[in-house]
């Protein structure tokens, strides 16, 4: 019998009963048609994996009873973080879902000045949501326990600003810059800058460039906004993380 994960933000408690609603109870019983007896598996999205078994099903909601809960650390030794420019539609998600699978650490989606997104205040919030729901999808799915931080989004200008230390964050930029092997973890921590369709513009360059964030070579042909970061973290976990 298949076992079906699903993302419950709040610590489960052994052997107690509760009940399965909203998003997690729909696509269990009216998608996957679990039905009484089925196991599923829950994560708090901290480290927390718990297994359950539904007891019933009612029109709205379902009963499972916890019967094991268990810190499982499937987390990289090497922690990355991703500065994305938002690019359109499909093209992002794809990004969020990819880097959630590779294992990265924390995202900050930034507007540049090429960035095709145009959204009021409400709007940003529903995509980030969004987002948000495809980050945690991503972790059912690979079977992650943590939920990677997805930050609202703010400028490229305002991210730049936060940065505190720069020694271990690298400009993803086709043009200029050292091979990717010469790029090296401050604390097994790497963090990449990646543009949105488009790329950055000059002067966008030029200020990263000017805190002392180094320019990385991606190979001799030009990536798409999609393909960078998953390819950079994916090299990342295979010299530094645990794909080696």
């Amino acid at each position: 019998m298949r076992t079906i994960r699903f993302y419950h933000p709040t610590t489960l408690v052994q052997e107690t009963e509760m009940q399965l609603e909203g998003d997690a109870f729909h696509h269990a019983i009216n998608v996957l048609r679990c039905k009484k007896g089925y196991q599923l598996e829950l994560f708090d999205g901290k480290g927390q994996q718990s297994q359950a078994e539904i007891l019933s099903v009612e029109r709205r909601s379902a009963q499972i009873l916890i019967q094991k809960c268990e810190q499982i650390d499937r987390e990289s030794s090497l922690k990355t973080g991703l500065i994305q420019g938002i690019s359109k539609g499909e093209r992002m998600d794809y990004v969020l879902q990819k880097a959630t699978e590779l294992g990265v650490s924390q995202i900050q989606p930034v507007i540049t000045e090429r960035c095709n997104v145009q959204l009021d205040d409400a709007r940003w919030e529903k995509r980030h949501e969004h987002w948000r729901k495809i980050t945690i999808s991503a972790c059912e799915q690979s079977g992650r326990n943590v939920l990677p931080e997805l930050f609202p989004p703010i400028s490229l200008e305002q991210a730049l600003q936060q940065k505190q230390n720069v020694t271990a964050t690298f400009l993803l930029h086709p043009e200029g810059g050292v091979p990717f092997d010469q790029a090296k973890p401050q604390n097994k921590f790497i963090e990449f800058i990646v543009g949105s369709e488009g790329g950055f513009s000059e002067d966008e360059v030029n200020n990263i460039n000017a805190l002392g964030i180094q320019s990385l070579i991606m190979g001799p042909r030009i990536l798409r906004s999609e393909t960078c970061p998953v390819a950079a973290l994916a090299i990342a976990q295979f010299c530094w993380g645990d794909f080696s």
